[in-house]
């Protein structure tokens, strides 16, 4: 079973105050790393960078969404991935991003299902989104922050928390538009032009091209 679920659906379920409040826990998380770990490790990893602001805006959620109705913390059922569930809506994971919205993870079985939204036993069989942010070149600024559905290592969809635009225009496809629904549908295509090809031939003769023109040898 693989779980989807457009942008406006998840903006409707998180609401304009928990956005503006996810968007909070990164930015208080990357000014406490600009202004107290940036002077004393000036050398850091862009590794090292990840991990630090990591477990600073995991403890800024922790505080943050701690208490706040219809949010649960999930911390104990995918090894080593701190998770909020919303309002037994969607389940929410905090990373990195790359310039293409991926996310790093070993893949194990767990972290592979985890990633292609498939069941996970004791998760609840929710649409899994990653809160994530981008940094600058050479990490010395916050690039940009989002909201983001991945299915995989393909990004979906996603929603700048910043300005609220979300990547896709129009409401999420449903699974049966998908590529290969596409791919039948040239098939059929194809195929219907190669009858109608055929049957052009029947009526005009094998000594005719197909507009009707006499065919030169």
């Amino acid at each position: 079973m693989t779980m989807t679920i457009g942008p406006d659906d998840a903006g409707g379920v998180l609401g304009p105050e928990r956005m503006a409040m996810l968007r909070g826990c990164i930015e208080r998380a990357w000014a406490t790393y600009d202004s107290t770990f940036r002077p004393a490790l000036p050398l850091c990893s862009a590794i090292g960078i990840a991990n630090i602001l990591h477990e600073l805006i995991i403890e800024q959620v922790r505080n943050t969404f701690g208490g706040v109705p219809g949010v649960e913390v999930r911390d104990s059922i995918v090894k080593g991935r701190f998770l909020l569930e919303i309002d037994r809506a969607q389940i929410l994971q905090f990373k990195k991003f790359t310039e293409n919205f991926q996310t790093s993870n070993n893949p194990t079985g767990t972290s592979v299902a985890f990633d292609n939204q498939q069941t996970i036993e004791g998760m609840p069989e929710l649409p899994r989104l990653t809160v994530g942010y981008q940094l600058g070149q050479y990490g010395t600024a916050l690039a940009g922050m989002w909201l983001a559905f991945c299915i995989g290592r393909e990004n979906i969809w996603h929603i700048d928390l910043q300005t609220g635009v979300s990547s896709l225009p129009l409401e999420f496809p449903a699974l049966d538009e998908s590529a290969a629904k596409k791919e039948r549908e040239a098939k059929r295509k194809k195929a219907a032009e190669e009858a109608a090809k055929k049957k052009r031939k029947r009526v005009i003769g094998d000594d005719h091209d197909d507009d009707g023109a006499p065919s030169v040898a």
